[in-house]
C-alpha cells in the first residue's frame, strides 16, 4: 500500500489540481456498491455473494471474505466495474511496480496493487453530472494476501494474448475480461485464508489526492502492521544519501555491498 501510495502520487502530479474535498460515502446492496442515496452510480455490479462489507468510517468500505470451505487460494468475483477511466499499479517484476491506465476493467493488470478510478456521479444541479472518484486497496491481513486484475487473468498466457491483441482487431467490441477479479491467497497450500479476512478497502470521493492519503491512513488503521508515508519521520540521511541500492545491484543485493555503499 505504501509503494502505490508513493506510486500514485507521482502520476497524479501530472493531473490538474482539485480543490474538493469530500467523502463520498459507499454501500453495499445485495451484490451492488453504490454510492450511498437515490439513485446513487454503481461502482460494482454482480460481486460475489461470500463478499461482506464493514464500514471504515469516513464513507468507505472494507470488504471481508466469508467462504464455504477452508482454502489456500481463490478468485473471487468482484463483477462489472462502471468507470471512465482508472489508474493502476501492478507488480510488474519481483521487485518493481509499474503504473497502467484505461477505461474498463480489461486494462487491470495482474498483481495490481492499487486501482484509482473515475466515474460519473449526480452533481447537486437535476441532470448534470460531476467527476468523482473511487480507490481500491487489496489487502494484506493475517494469512490472507489479495491483489486485483481483470477477470480471465488466471487463464493461460496465450489464451489472455489472443483475446487482447487478435480478437479486437476482429471484433472490435470483444473483451474477454468484463469484469474486475480480487485474487486472494496464503501463499502456501497448507495454510488457509482465514475466515473473515479484511481482503479489500473502497472508498470514494471527489478529490483523488484526498481520497489516497485518507485511504492509506484507514487502512493502516484498520490493519495495524504499517503506518503512512506521512506518519514516518524522514531520517537526516535523506539530506545526503541519494544512492539507490536497487539501481547499483538489482537482484544481487548483499548488506555487505549495501554497507560499503554506505561509506563511501
Amino acid at each position: 500500500a505504501v509503494e502505490s501510495e508513493s506510486l500514485c502520487t507521482q502520476m497524479l502530479a501530472l493531473l490538474p489540481t482539485l480543490h474538493l474535498s469530500s467523502a463520498a460515502p459507499l454501500t453495499l446492496e445485495g451484490s451492488t456498491l453504490r454510492l450511498a442515496g437515490a439513485g446513487g452510480s454503481v461502482l460494482l455490479e454482480g460481486m460475489d455473494r461470500s463478499l461482506r462489507a464493514s464500514p471504515s468510517g469516513t464513507g468507505g468500505v472494507f470488504l471481508h471474505g466469508d467462504f464455504r470451505e477452508p482454502m489456500a487460494a481463490a478468485d473471487v468475483s468482484l463483477g462489472t466495474l462502471h468507470c471512465r477511466r482508472l489508474l493502476s499499479t501492478a507488480r510488474c517484476t519481483r521487485y518493481w511496480m509499474a503504473p497502467a491506465v484505461g477505461d474498463s476493467a480489461a486494462d487491470v493488470p495482474l498483481d495490481s496493487q492499487m486501482v484509482l478510478l473515475e466515474f460519473a456521479a449526480a452533481a447537486p444541479r437535476v441532470g448534470a453530472e460531476a467527476a468523482c472518484y473511487a480507490l481500491m486497496l487489496p489487502l494484506v491481513d493475517r494469512e490472507a494476501r489479495s491483489s486485483l486484475s481483470a477477470a480471465g487473468m488466471s487463464l493461460p498466457r496465450f489464451v489472455r494474448r489472443l483475446s487482447r491483441r487478435l480478437l479486437p482487431r476482429l471484433l472490435p467490441r470483444f473483451r474477454l475480461a468484463r469484469g474486475l477479479s480480487l485474487h486472494v491467497e496464503s501463499g502456501d497450500e497448507a495454510v488457509r485464508v482465514p475466515a473473515g479476512a479484511c481482503l479489500l478497502y473502497v472508498a470514494a470521493g471527489a478529490d483523488p489526492y484526498e481520497l489516497l492519503a485518507r485511504g492509506v491512513a484507514e487502512v493502516a488503521a484498520r490493519l495495524g502492521t504499517f503506518a503512512p508515508r506521512a506518519a514516518k519521520p524522514v531520517p537526516p540521511s535523506a539530506d545526503v544519501f541519494g544512492w539507490c541500492t536497487w539501481d547499483g545491484f538489482y537482484s544481487r543485493v548483499a548488506p555487505e555491498d549495501v554497507l560499503a555503499g554506505a561509506a563511501s
